[in-house]
């Protein structure tokens, strides 16, 4: 996992970098939760907004085939990173990209304030929507690149 400032980002991007860095500038304050296209199905981006949740109720997963890079815009997340050898709790869902783990020990926990971004790599277990200090709610992307990108 690499941890640092938006306005680092592009240092670490791959191919399409200018779009993904013109999605993140020119994104309105008010967009709409939703999946937004930044370079077909290899590189899209997606808004939401939760409530971040007690480590115990919120998920551990990772991906196969594509990088998230995550990237809070207001409040605060806590994302866990797990050690590769945790245990599968079902199959890896190739449809959404993703595989869900048995409860474990992160390695540590990552704060990740707005203006800061995360980017996780394909089989790194995480655990996002973890709440940390504040206010519960939060709003965020994630930009997802297909691996073979890089």
């Amino acid at each position: 996992m690499i941890l640092s400032e938006i306005k680092y980002l592009k240092k670490y991007l791959p191919k399409h970098k200018k779009k993904i860095m013109r999605f993140i500038n020119e994104m309105p304050k008010d967009i709409a939760d939703g999946e937004y296209p930044i370079a077909g199905e290899k590189v899209f981006a997606r808004v939401m907004s939760y409530d971040t949740k007690p480590e115990n109720e919120c998920k551990i997963e990772s991906h196969k085939k594509y990088v998230d890079i995550q990237c809070t815009l207001a409040g605060v997340e806590g994302i866990g990173i797990f050690d590769r050898k945790l245990t599968p709790k079902d199959e890896y869902d190739k449809d959404n990209d993703v595989i869900f783990y048995e409860p474990g020990e992160p390695l540590y926990t990552a704060a990740v304030n707005a203006g800061y971004f995360a980017m996780i790599f394909p089989n790194e277990p995480h655990r996002p929507q973890t709440y940390l200090r504040g206010d519960i709610g939060i709003r965020k992307f994630v930009i997802k690149i297909d691996k073979g990108l890089f």
